[in-house]
């Protein structure tokens, strides 16, 4: 289950009291994160309610902080940190990290983290371990040296021409782990930079790849 979705609106006013504070007793800090603290200020996550809530059930002990931990890995990023065990106590224990992610009660721990994240990628982790650990074949490299602009022949004919009837025929499996953070990205970011004209006019854009939804619509 999926706790109240904080508005922006009401993380930005929170956050510009709390930084009053700061700068009192350590406004230094303060000028050296502008750009963190920029980029969290004006990150709206408004747009993700609808890509995030249907990643949790309707029932079952609520998840909180779930806004707070996309801030979290946006700045641990921005700090150059790239271990999330240690982003997780280092967000915890600091308190401007803390109130910069927008953390309310208690900072979430390590597993709060990957939990998100594996909701975020949409395959079975336990497929991705034992890809990982079977063990490759051994092929041997062809002795017959080819003379220039010689191919070797394929391995198995036919490959791509099976393929080719199996999309006009619309069996062709459409698997994109990665489409809820194409999503996520989309709403963030894409549609943020076409709101304000960044992005020029939409109907004259190149797409390099279409994954599942157009990250415009």
């Amino acid at each position: 289950m999926l706790r109240d979705w904080t508005p922006h609106r009401v993380y930005q006013e929170k956050l510009c009291l709390l930084l009053l504070h700061h700068q009192i007793i350590q406004e230094s800090r303060l000028v050296l994160m502008d750009k963190s603290i920029s980029k969290l200020y004006l990150l709206n996550l408004d747009s993700l309610l609808p890509v995030i809530k249907p990643l949790y059930p309707d029932f079952g002990r609520p998840a909180k902080n779930q806004q707070g931990i996309i801030r979290s890995l946006v700045l641990m990023l921005d700090q150059q940190e790239y271990s999330i065990t240690k982003w997780a106590l280092m967000a915890g224990a600091d308190p401007l990290f803390f109130e910069l992610c927008g953390f309310e009660g208690n900072a979430p721990g390590v597993a709060s983290y990957y939990d998100l994240l594996v909701r975020l990628w949409k395959a079975d982790h336990s497929l991705h371990l034992k890809e990982k650990r079977r063990i490759k074949g051994f092929s041997c490299k062809p002795r017959k040296k080819l003379k220039l602009n010689q191919k070797l022949p394929p391995k198995r004919s036919g490959t791509v021409a099976k393929l080719v009837d199996k999309a006009l025929s619309g069996k062709l499996r459409n698997f994109c782990p990665e489409a809820i953070l194409q999503k996520l990205l989309a709403r963030c970011v894409v549609d943020t930079s076409y709101q304000m004209g960044i992005l020029g006019n939409p109907n004259e854009l190149s797409m390099a790849h279409k994954c599942s939804d157009n990250p415009l619509r």
